[in-house]
């Protein structure tokens, strides 16, 4: 079923979902992501999607941290821009050739190793970058905040992160859905 982020009908509400696993870039192994949103009023939201540090759950988390790999899309602009941040340092040009939340949007990426993230709209290669990509441990999030005086919506239908792993010499992965 779909989650379902509203704001309260006051400027600057919502709410955020934090998932409990681990993920970390590591070298020599992949990781994934994808989810699929939709927004009622895309350029009146501010919403993150994909990992970021793990904190205290509270709304503001992903659009504050230091250390995140997803999709930001901020009020005023409904235009999806891809977030590579490693120590607060991020991705100097993330917008998303064409990308802009129009009806429901499969948002997703592929981290290889420690040194390049595919980010993907409608699984379709948009952004490749090799800088900034944060080796700290991070979970999965999804967080969304009305811009204005109206009670906005983002629906999320699901949370997707998969991680390339090696146990007993067998390479394996591990998700979470």
């Amino acid at each position: 079923g779909w989650y379902e982020i509203a704001g309260t009908g006051s400027d600057n509400t919502g709410a955020s979902l934090q998932g409990n696993e681990i993920w970390q870039a590591e070298a020599s192994k992949k990781l994934f992501f994808e989810t699929r949103i939709v927004s009622t009023d895309a350029d009146q939201m501010d919403v993150f999607v994909g990992l970021c540090e793990n904190g205290a759950l509270a709304v503001g988390v992903p659009f504050a941290t230091n250390n995140q790999i997803g999709f930001l899309i901020t009020d005023g602009d409904a235009s999806i821009k891809a977030v590579c941040d490693s120590g607060g340092v991020d991705l100097a040009d993330g917008s998303v050739s064409g990308g802009t939340i129009s009806g429901d949007r499969r948002l997703g990426f592929v981290v290889t190793g420690t040194g390049k993230v595919e980010f993907y709209v409608d699984r379709v290669l948009k952004v490749t970058t090799t800088d900034n990509i944060p080796t700290s441990q991070l979970t999965t999030w999804v967080a969304a905040v009305a811009g204005e005086a109206t009670a906005n919506k983002v629906d999320c239908d699901y949370l997707f992160t998969a991680a390339q792993r090696q146990t007993d010499g067998m390479v394996q992965y591990s998700d979470q859905v």
